[in-house]
């Protein structure tokens, strides 16, 4: 935007909100993307300011990418305009919360980590995991439909959500399903937000279900020689009847390099499951016993309860592994349980043949896959070929066997030149298009990020 435009907008907020309008410009390089900063920064302490100004910023066409945490704001293409970074972390309210309802309504500024400590004063929490909680918002957590491991028993972010308001592009309120899971008017709209990337709308607060926090936590550490019993194992255990919370496979160099964040003493070269049991404690025992006849049928040489502290560390590596702060290339492949099998055993293969290391976590109970590629010290255009291929061949494998890859984080250099799709082929692309039009007609909110309109 140039300066007299800019001027133009900004003054135009201020008159709108007055004194407290929010305007930093001080501060941008907090909110750089790709090599792209914004032109403004403007931190609303509620919905109407939110509103105020994108109406002002949807008259000037100015592009508006909204922000919470910052944990998946690279995820997508890059922006190709980039004036206005609007910051939702002041809308950090718990505006309702129903414990005997298992119901809670927070602000979309509100961090997970902060959520869940108001909630465990009545033994209860939202069971989502994603990457670094610390930071990440709950508006962020819906944009993205983020989850983690837990997904495996719990499900994503849009099976938590009874409704949510938000803002649209023009400045108008919109309010999208309601308290109860019995509500049904507004469903269609919830779930059509919920994993929207921000591109329709900013959601500013969320009716959530909640859940009581398991009375006991166990994690267990299997390890295996090969992958067809780690494999094998895994579906024994799936398709039990004491099925465990979560059951996330690692492969032989993320194996190795978990057993060593923990100082325990595993063969090199193994793949390893952990395991989570979460449950009332009266069936732990029963359930560990159960995992462990199925690991011994499976040639495992490692089935052990990790510790309570070292379990928690675990648990959180394992939850903060895939995101924006990896150095490298993080891809996720949501496939069926068989595409699954297959996917490792393509990996395994490829790593046979052209020594490419990659690290790979699997939740397996929901079939998503994430390739991990560690980037080098130095990188020469040789690797950057390379890496580029590896991608292709990723996503060609994972799309004919029905399964979708995203290029979920990636370096600039990867992304800028547009070498790789950032997304899969969406059949329904024409439809979502027209979705963009009618709910930001002039193309404003986060322009580019999730459907190209061109």
């Amino acid at each position: 935007m140039d300066a007299d435009n800019l001027q133009s907008l900004r003054a135009q907020i201020m008159k709108q909100l007055g004194d407290s309008t929010p305007i930093f410009e001080e501060s941008r390089e907090r909110y750089i993307i790709g090599d792209k900063k914004p032109d403004l920064v403007v931190t609303p302490s509620d919905a109407h300011q939110i509103a105020s100004i994108m109406e002002s910023a949807h008259s000037s066409r100015a592009a508006v990418i909204p922000w919470g945490g910052g944990t998946n704001i690279t995820t997508g293409n890059l922006p190709e305009h980039y004036d206005i970074a609007l910051d939702v972390r002041k809308l950090n309210l718990l505006k309702e919360y129903e414990p005997a309802e298992f119901l809670v309504i927070a602000g979309a500024g509100m961090t997970l980590s902060k959520l869940n400590e108001a909630l465990a004063e009545h033994n209860q929490f939202l069971p989502l995991n994603p990457p670094h909680p610390e930071k990440t918002t709950i508006g962020g957590i819906l944009a993205s439909n983020a989850y983690g491991y837990l997904r495996d028993t719990y499900g994503a972010a849009r099976d938590m959500t009874l409704g949510l308001r938000f803002v649209r592009a023009d400045g108008t309120h919109v309010k999208g399903g309601g308290k109860v899971a019995k509500n049904v008017a507004g469903y269609d709209l919830t779930r059509l937000l919920i994993g929207s990337w921000g591109t329709l709308g900013i959601i500013t607060e969320a009716a959530l279900r909640i859940h009581p926090v398991p009375e006991k936590q166990t994690t267990i550490l299997a390890g295996f020689e090969n992958l067809s019993s780690t494999v094998d194992a895994a579906f024994e255990m799936q398709n039990s009847y004491f099925a465990p919370t979560f059951i996330v496979v690692l492969n032989r160099t993320l194996a190795g390099k978990i057993a060593a964040q923990i100082n325990m003493d595993i063969e090199n070269g193994a793949y390893m499951f952990v395991i989570g049991v979460d449950e009332l404690e009266e069936t732990v025992s029963w359930q560990v016993d159960n995992i462990k006849t199925v690991c011994q049928k499976n040639h495992v040489f490692i089935c052990d309860v990790i510790p309570g502290d070292i379990a928690l560390q675990v648990r959180n590596n394992l939850r903060d592994y895939p995101s924006a702060e990896y150095t490298g290339v993080v891809c996720k492949i949501a496939a069926t349980k068989t595409g699954v099998v297959n996917l490792l055993n393509f990996l395994h293969d490829l790593k046979s043949r052209t020594g490419f290391s990659v690290e790979i976590l699997t939740y397996f109970g929901s079939g998503i896959v994430y390739v991990l590629m560690p980037f080098p010290s130095d990188i020469d255009d040789l690797f950057k070929n390379e890496a580029v291929e590896f991608v292709k061949n990723l996503r060609l494998f994972a799309e004919e066997d029905s399964g979708f890859c995203t290029l979920e984080h990636a370096p600039v250099w990867l992304k800028k030149p547009r070498l790789l799709r950032v997304w899969p082929t969406f059949p329904g692309e024409t439809i979502m298009k027209k979705l963009k039009k009618q709910f930001d007609s002039n193309n404003v909110l986060n322009p580019e990020r999730f459907i190209r309109q061109t």
